[in-house]
């Protein structure tokens, strides 16, 4: 049953490849010239994905045949089969040979994944410098993570890998296995991987960037500059680095309304609902202008129609829309609210404002599809 449906994805995997080649024939010129665009990045994304990835599974068998012809073993059969694949070993092996079969493959997986972080150092910019990134995550991730991850249902090579009874190799490896993820973790979080990543943003965003550092540097008693940095930080996707200058920001000025503002923020980006709402209120308390304000109340209510509090969404949709009553979305989601709560009425107003409010054809049409929907119940 689950190797016939690794062999619908093997297919759909096929046929992936053979889109993406076609893109990258089709695109061949601007692909490879010396500017690197979003979609040149999509598309060494799905090259490493569709593309490479499968010849890294014809190579982790390969590690397990070698593996095997090296404790006397023949290969009784191969099979690779784009997405997956497997060999069956035919001798008369120990425990511990079994065990070395089994892990070989995966540290050809692994070896293969660390390779691109290494010609990373060398390859700075330009588009192999994407697709060795690409590689080198999604490799790593299905070799270190997703196909380790099997073992649980009692399925691949880690089962025998974590044989615990094959002491102390097996033991050994799962604390190079731990060690290993570790150091990836926080080789993802050291300044050369994020310099590396906003070195991938546009023109305009890295001159934004180098305005807040300096104004940061000529004001280095400031909370505010910290706090505008920290938040440049998370809209690019760097919480680890935002959550560093709130820091240096809350040993300035802790109790700075915009420093709370920000991690309310960095808090609902990470989805701990609880601390950003503390955060939001003691934000909301300060000296915030309307938008910002709104924008927490907004935030405080989707948080609260996720948690299922839905009439402390509603005070919440309420106290953002009389500071912002224009945002056609936030009339859009009150009106869901309070159609679940029975307002049929009430949400009939919602989705009528927002339809005259909707700055598109899909928003008014999503909120007269909802309009329609409502006013037809009984």
């Amino acid at each position: 049953m689950l190797t016939s449906l690794f062999d619908l994805i093997s297919l759909l995997y096929l046929f992936r490849g053979g889109q993406v080649l076609l893109r990258l024939a089709r695109g061949w010129r601007g692909f490879w010239d010396a500017e690197v665009t979003a979609s040149d990045r999509r598309l060494a994304n799905e090259l490493a994905f569709f593309v490479f990835i499968p010849l890294g599974v014809f190579l982790h068998e390969a590690g397990h045949a070698l593996a095997t012809w090296q404790v006397g073993g023949r290969v009784a059969e191969f099979q690779w089969r784009v997405f997956w694949g497997y060999i069956i070993p035919s001798g008369n092996f120990t425990p511990l040979q079994d065990w070395w079969i089994a892990l070989s493959g995966n540290l050809v997986s692994i070896a293969l994944g660390l390779l691109p972080i290494a010609l990373l150092l060398r390859v700075r910019r330009g588009i192999w410098s994407e697709i060795l990134e690409s590689f080198a995550r999604q490799q790593l991730l299905y070799a270190l993570l997703w196909y380790p991850a099997f073992t649980f249902i009692g399925f691949g090579d880690w089962v025998t890998i974590y044989d615990f009874s094959i002491a102390p190799y097996a033991q050994a490896t799962a604390i190079a296995h731990l060690t290993l993820l570790v150091s990836l973790w926080r080789l993802n979080r050291s300044s050369w991987a994020v310099a590396r990543r906003l070195a991938r943003q546009p023109a305009a965003l890295v001159e934004t960037r180098r305005r807040l550092e300096a104004v940061v540097d000529a004001q280095p008693g400031s909370a505010t500059p910290l706090v505008h940095l920290a938040l440049f930080y998370l809209d690019s996707g760097e919480p680890a680095l935002a959550e560093r200058y709130l820091g240096r920001a809350a040993a300035l000025d802790p109790n700075h309304s915009l420093l709370q503002f920000a991690r309310a923020q960095l808090a609902f980006d990470q989805r701990h609902y609880a601390q950003a709402e503390r955060a939001a209120r003691g934000a909301l308390m300060g000296d915030l202008s309307a938008g910002p304000r709104a924008q927490l109340h907004s935030q405080m209510a989707f948080s609260f129609m996720q948690q299922g509090r839905r009439e402390e969404a509603l005070s919440e949709f309420g106290a953002a829309l009389a500071l912002q009553p224009g945002q056609h979305n936030l009339h859009y989601w009150r009106g869901v609210v309070r159609r679940s709560l029975g307002r049929r009425e009430e949400a009939q107003a919602d989705f009528e404002q927002a339809a005259q409010l909707a700055p598109d054809a899909a928003s008014r049409a999503r909120a007269r599809q909802e309009l329609d929907s409502a006013q037809a119940r009984p």
